[in-house]
């Protein structure tokens, strides 16, 4: 074969080579430049959430007639004593004047009775100890905590809890917390139930938080996790539907 002949091939296999890597190029940028709408396409035609009307729920007790036996499970269960006001009937720790010492800290705190009330004189937010009322329950077991009523519509959940297996306080962590000061203690914004627990424990909950103010106006369907939600998920996802409460 004549040089000229070779140097033909060659510039021919070049361009060949060269016209393959634009193809692919060029298939390359139309996948970058389509994958963005595909993606919103995908998106758009995506089953979405049913908005479901609470306000014409009738409550938990309206559950009874049709769903009986999931009704009866419901009963007694950590749904049912996900939250209650602390009254006879749901607070389980031991307020007989009973004092504890904190084995991280060392300081003691004292839950007793009076009028009534279920009260604990323990650590404030300034360091000092106070008397303060119990006026909630969150959750039963295998620990019992305490909510605590704040100002600006804020509840606190106490970092003393009743163990219900060994019928004693118990700590909750983090341990290392030791100061008033600190974001983690039970008096300040790591353990307000409003912003942190609220909406797992209670029924189709509103914040209500005004950041103005720093106000909580914090409102709830049913103050524990009821069985209405429960069903109405369960109707949404035999229909083929997402249910968003």
């Amino acid at each position: 074969m004549s040089p000229s002949l070779k140097k033909q091939n060659i510039a021919d296999k070049t361009r060949a080579v060269s016209s393959k890597w634009e193809i692919c190029a060029l298939l390359a940028l139309c996948i970058i430049l389509t994958t963005p709408f595909i993606y919103k396409y995908r998106a758009g035609i995506a089953s979405k959430p049913v908005e479901v009307d609470m306000a014409g729920f009738s409550g938990t007790s309206s559950c009874k007639e049709c769903h009986q036996n999931s009704y009866r499970k419901w009963q007694g269960s950590d749904h049912d004593h996900a939250m209650a006001v602390a009254d006879e009937t749901t607070v389980l720790g031991d307020f007989n004047d009973v004092v504890y010492t904190d084995p991280y800290t060392g300081k003691k705190s004292r839950f007793f009775r009076e009028d009534g009330k279920f009260l604990v004189e323990t650590e404030g937010p300034d360091g000092n100890n106070e008397i303060f009322t119990i006026s909630y329950t969150f959750g039963f077991y295998p620990l019992q905590q305490y909510l605590i009523p704040f100002p600006a519509g804020r509840l606190q959940c106490l970092s003393i809890a009743w163990d219900i297996e060994k019928k004693q306080w118990y700590r909750l962590p983090p341990y290392e917390v030791t100061s008033s000061a600190d974001w983690l203690h039970w008096t300040k914004g790591g353990q307000t139930w409003n912003g942190m627990c609220a909406e797992c424990h209670s029924t189709r909950l509103k914040k209500g938080f005004d950041p103005k103010t720093n106000n909580y106006n914090t409102t709830w369907f049913e103050i524990n996790v009821a069985v209405k939600p429960a069903m109405v998920r369960h109707h949404g996802m035999l229909s083929g539907q997402s249910v968003r409460l």
